[in-house]
Formats: C-alpha cells, sequence, structure tokens
C-alpha cells in the first residue's frame, strides 16, 4: 500500500514515519513536510520514504495541482500550539486538515486518518478542545470513504514541554 503523511515532522508524525516505513504493509510512504528530519536519512535510502518538502503550506493548499495517484491512505498529523494564537492554530488543527480531505476525495485515496484528541467537543469553551471537535464534526460531513479519527490523550514524547 502507499501512504501520504501530512504533519509527518510533529511528534506524531516522526513516530508514524519509521513505523510506516519498516512495516512490510507499506511500499512507498510520501511525507508532505517543511523540512526533512535528519533521522530520516536512513529511510530514504532505501527508497521506500520520499519527501516533498513545502516551506510555506498555505501556498500549497491553494494549488489544484494535487494528483495523488494509486495512494491507498491519507495519515493527517497537523499540530499547532493555541500559544501561536487563535487564527494560526484553527488553520493548522482544522483548516489544513480539511483540506487535505478535500485531496484524498479528489484523487480517490480511500482511507483518511486524522490524528485529534481526547475530549474534542464542538460546545467546549476551551479553543483547543472545541477546534478539534469541530474539524471532527466537519471531516464525517465530508464525502470520505473511510474516516479514521484517532484520539491520543497526552503525548509526551515532545521535544517542547506542554502544559496539560
Amino acid at each position: 500500500m502507499k501512504a501520504i503523511v501530512f504533519g509527518a515532522t510533529g511528534a506524531v508524525g516522526r513516530t508514524l514515519v519509521p513505523q510506516l516505513v519498516e512495516s512490510d504493509k507499506w511500499s512507498t510512504v510520501l511525507c508532505v513536510a517543511r523540512n526533512e528530519p535528519e533521522e530520516w536519512k536512513q529511510y530514504l535510502s532505501k527508497g521506500k520514504l520520499q519527501v516533498q518538502v513545502e516551506k510555506d503550506m498555505d501556498r500549497l493548499f491553494k494549488t489544484e495541482e494535487w494528483v495523488f495517484n494509486g495512494y491507498d491512505a491519507i495519515f493527517v498529523c497537523f499540530g499547532s500550539q493555541v500559544k501561536h494564537g487563535e487564527e494560526t492554530f484553527v488553520k493548522v488543527d482544522k483548516t489544513y486538515p480539511l483540506l487535505c480531505a478535500d485531496i484524498a476525495i479528489k484523487n480517490k485515496i480511500p482511507h483518511y486518518l486524522l490524528v485529534s484528541s481526547t475530549g474534542g467537543d464542538t460546545s467546549s469553551m476551551l479553543l483547543y478542545l472545541r477546534t478539534k471537535g469541530e474539524v471532527e464534526r466537519d471531516l464525517k460531513l465530508k464525502k470520505l470513504q473511510m474516516l479514521s479519527i484517532l484520539k491520543p490523550g497526552l503525548i509526551k514524547n515532545r521535544p517542547d514541554a506542554r502544559f496539560g
């Protein structure tokens, strides 16, 4: 199978990518990321991992040139922090995942997987939980062939400490 990973350089993506590459189930793993982590060099030589470096995700999502023929799954692991501002947080944690869903639909990618969060609720007073609830709700309204919403608890392997 062939996978696309968005948000591959964050805490979840950095754990997911090696697992996909090392699995016999995946023949191709394409990561769309703002940079190429040094630890990926070992996987690039094997030919299974491909990296599309995109410094400007806003520009990337404005293009209609998305062509991903023959991919089986799209993993969406985007994540920002509320401390970067409400607008940035909502763009990264809601807008980008919804645009990825449009990419999946347009390219007939059968399985869309979103890493969300425990406690997402559209009526929450907390921006973080409300945004997570809204993106989950909106994804369920799209015409995705198969949707998996993964809701982990606290993620501890972050390079940056977070309050929670």
